[in-house]
């Protein structure tokens, strides 16, 4: 039998388990869980953020944690900029000590080459693949270049060759979601019972960061339309804020729109989620709305149609290779108006239980389970990981 090929997922910024929603954790922590476990051995090199342990097994696997202290970064990151022990040397250190063929790096502008010289022992055959979300800065090229590059979608994959990246060393591997968890129920009634929505309603959701780039204050205003005019919605707003919200040039409005809401009984605002909930949310959701400005891929569109909603979108960026329109969901002008927006609701809530929308629910569930589930998406990873061992 084969021996196992060995990777270090590494994820500098980030924490395994994730306790944060940030995505570079989820993507990594999800290869190891749904990889082929016969086949390769992953550990990870994650931020040890609030951890109280710098090494721990966890329900994802074998965590090594490294960190900078607020001190640390202040002087030698922000201030002198001179960092004289880099995350990415920590991170050489371990693995010098748990050799690994892959090293699998959830940061774009990773210095490649100066990781490489601090790497000894099998340091020549150790293949490093970078995760690319997306980029807005031209390939560096004095920082070296990755064996492979993943694209999390044709229209990351793109911006990469437009911006210098070695277009041969970029392969494109979406994220994916686990169909057995995001999921349409028959019945919803013990859900609604259990989050205190009427059986009747029409759910219409918004899942993603309560941002200016979400569009979060058009949804906000789409929200106080519905449920001035219609008593059978709840309207559900579910994701982080983050502290950067507050600096954006429509938050003033947002927040004057949100104090009127939250006055209304039937909207409700949540927090970041854990997936076995954000799965539930989905699976109450008939209408799922979200008008980004940009998006690399577009993870909340994969589980909303994972979960048969009817999902109403930008056609931007990597959403497009989500959702077709009119077939297995709806896709909207970045720019669109509010007005665009409800016409486009609107048809939706006055046809929910038409044929169409059954079948776009089809369509969708059908696209999710072909080209995003996370059994196609580790297969595909297992093989990059097989082609890079045998170069």
């Amino acid at each position: 039998m084969p021996s196992k090929i060995k990777v270090c997922q590494y994820v500098p910024h980030g924490a395994i388990p994730d306790k944060r929603g940030f995505a570079p954790a989820i993507v990594a922590q999800n290869y190891a869980r749904y990889i082929d476990k016969e086949k390769i051995d992953i550990y990870f090199i994650a931020n040890r953020e609030n951890d109280p342990l710098s090494h721990e097994y966890t329900e994802v696997g074998e965590v090594f944690r490294i960190q900078e202290s607020r001190p640390y970064r202040r002087l030698f990151r922000k201030i002198t900029k001179l960092d004289p022990y880099p995350l990415h040397v920590r991170a050489a250190k371990i693995i010098n000590q748990h050799p690994v063929d892959i090293v699998h790096v959830h940061q774009l502008e990773f210095p490649v080459a100066d990781f490489r010289k601090q790497l000894q022992n099998r340091s020549e055959n150790t293949k490093i693949a970078i995760e690319a979300p997306v980029t807005v800065n031209r390939f560096k090229e004095h920082l070296g270049v990755a064996d492979r590059y993943i694209a999390v979608s044709e229209h990351v994959r793109n911006i990469l060759i437009e911006k210098g990246y070695p277009e041969e060393r970029i392969v494109t591997i979406t994220n994916g979601v686990n169909t057995d968890i995001f999921k349409p129920l028959d019945d919803t009634v013990h859900l609604k019972q259990k989050y205190q929505i009427a059986r009747s309603d029409v759910v219409v959701s918004f899942i993603g960061r309560k941002q200016e780039g979400k569009r979060f204050d058009l949804f906000l205003s789409l929200a106080d339309y519905l449920l001035e005019k219609y008593s059978n919605i709840t309207v559900l707003a579910v994701g982080p804020e983050p502290e950067d919200a507050k600096t954006e040039k429509t938050y003033e409005q947002r927040q004057k729109v949100r104090q009127k809401l939250l006055k209304h009984q039937k909207y409700r605002e949540l927090p970041s989620q854990e997936h076995s909930i954000l799965a539930e949310i989905f699976q109450m959701t008939d209408i799922s709305v979200l008008m980004s400005l940009d998006e690399a891929q577009g993870m909340t569109m994969v589980e909303s149609i994972a979960s048969g909603c009817v999902t109403v979108s930008s056609a931007v960026g990597g959403i497009k290779e989500t959702i077709t329109d009119g077939y297995n969901g709806f896709l909207l002008p970045e720019n669109a108006s509010l007005e665009t927006v409800i016409e486009t609701v609107e048809e939706v809530l006055n046809t929910l239980d038409s044929d169409k929308m059954k079948s776009i629910r089809l369509n969708a569930r059908k696209v999710a389970i072909e080209k995003f589930d996370i059994h196609v998406i580790a297969d595909k990873l297992e093989k990059l990981y097989q082609d890079m061992k045998n170069e």
